[in-house]
């Protein structure tokens, strides 16, 4: 059964093939690429390549990995997406979004990463969740703080991302579930 939650103002459900156009949209779009960390900034994705992304994320049902996609509630427009990956207990599992620009600075991503945390430390019992963002990026690290996340310094304080993504340093942060659930009783 398809997971579909809600907030005040948004409605978070998992990824469905009829979404494909708005990820490909936001995929390609040159305004919206330079704080996703794992896809360089100066590569536009093309439809297969996203497809085949598409098709990971969308059959990888064995609940360890959450892509999401959310919606504005009052008039059910596509504005972003977020996730966990690496859910199983005892596990630190990782978290992330990716809003349209013209969707920044409303409190969507805040109000929409707390979603994936109820999946990670209520639904399955992880011992701690993190995420990264590029160090430049002070709009996400402001979101972790909300979120309750501290800096985690284990990964050093300036770690380059290696691999799809563009070469800049990134930070991490972290919750624990204790300290989650003494947030969220």
């Amino acid at each position: 059964m398809p997971l579909i939650l809600e907030t005040e103002r948004l409605i978070i459900r998992d990824i469905e093939l009829q979404d494909f156009p708005f990820l490909l949209k936001r995929k390609i779009s040159r305004k919206d690429r330079p704080n996703i960390l794992y896809q360089k900034s100066d590569t536009i994705h093309d439809e297969e390549e996203l497809k085949s992304c598409f098709q990971w994320a969308y059959y990888r049902y064995q609940r360890e990995y959450y892509q999401l996609v959310v919606f504005q509630k009052s008039n059910l427009t596509f504005i972003g997406t977020c996730g966990i990956w690496d859910v199983s207990p005892d596990n630190t599992a990782m978290i992330g979004w990716h809003f349209e620009n013209k969707y920044s600075g409303n409190g969507y991503a805040t109000e929409s990463a707390q979603e994936p945390l109820y999946i990670g430390f209520e639904l399955n019992r992880v011992a701690a969740i993190s995420a990264d963002c590029f160090e430049e990026n002070l709009a996400s690290i402001r979101i972790m703080e909300k979120l309750g996340m501290s800096p985690d310094w284990s990964i050093g304080s300036a770690k380059k991302l290696n691999g799809n993504g563009d070469n800049k340093p990134i930070v991490r942060h972290r919750i624990l579930r204790k300290e989650w659930l003494n947030l969220h009783g």
